[in-house]
C-alpha cells in the first residue's frame, strides 16, 4: 500500500496525527534497518531513495524485494508475528525514511477506526503482492521475473 492511497482514507486531522507519530530519519547507502535474526518492530515509509530486502545464504546476498518511494518497508511477517526476521532490510542508496514503531501503530489502530481500516488494507495488499510473487516464481521466465521486480 502506498502513501497516496492512505491520504485518501484519512481526514486532514487524522493525517496530521499520523505524521506526528512518524520520525523522519536519514540513512546512508548500505545502512541496515532490519538485521536477519532480529524482530522487526519498526515500519518505514520511504520518502526518498529506496530499500532492498535480502537473505544471506552461504555468504551470498540474495535479493528478496525492493521498496521504492511512497511505499512502506519492513519485514511484514516479523513485524506482525514478533518473530525473528528471516531477512535483512538495507538502504540501497541514501534514504530519507519516516519511521513508526509497532507500539505507536497499534495505539493508532486502537484509537482510530480509520487506522484499523488502513492496517487491514495493508495486510490485503501484502497478501496480494505475495500471491503474485509466488505465482510469478512458479510460472514465468527470468526476464519476466526481473521486470516484475523493477
Amino acid at each position: 500500500m502506498y502513501l497516496p492511497k492512505i491520504r485518501k482514507l484519512l481526514t486532514a486531522e487524522e493525517l496530521s496525527i499520523f505524521y506526528n507519530h512518524l520520525t523522519r530519519l536519514t540513512y546512508r547507502r548500505g545502512q541496515i534497518l532490519i538485521k536477519q535474526g532480529s524482530v522487526a518492530n519498526r515500519m518505514y515509509l520511504v520518502e526518498h531513495g529506496y530499500c532492498r530486502s535480502y537473505v544471506n545464504r552461504d555468504g551470498e546476498e540474495i535479493t528478496d524485494f525492493f521498496f521504492f518511494e511512497k511505499s512502506f518497508a519492513t519485514d511484514f511477517a516479523s513485524f506482525c508475528s514478533d518473530k525473528p526476521s528471516l531477512l535483512n532490510l538495507v538502504c540501497a542508496e541514501d534514504c530519507t525514511l519516516l519511521e513508526i514503531t509497532k507500539t505507536k501503530l497499534e495505539i493508532l489502530y486502537k484509537k482510530y477506526h480509520s487506522f484499523s481500516e488502513i492496517g487491514r488494507l495493508m495486510a490485503e495488499s501484502a497478501f496480494v503482492q505475495l500471491e503474485e510473487r509466488v505465482r510469478l516464481l512458479h510460472t514465468e521466465d527470468l526476464k519476466t521475473k526481473y521486470q516484475f521486480m523493477i
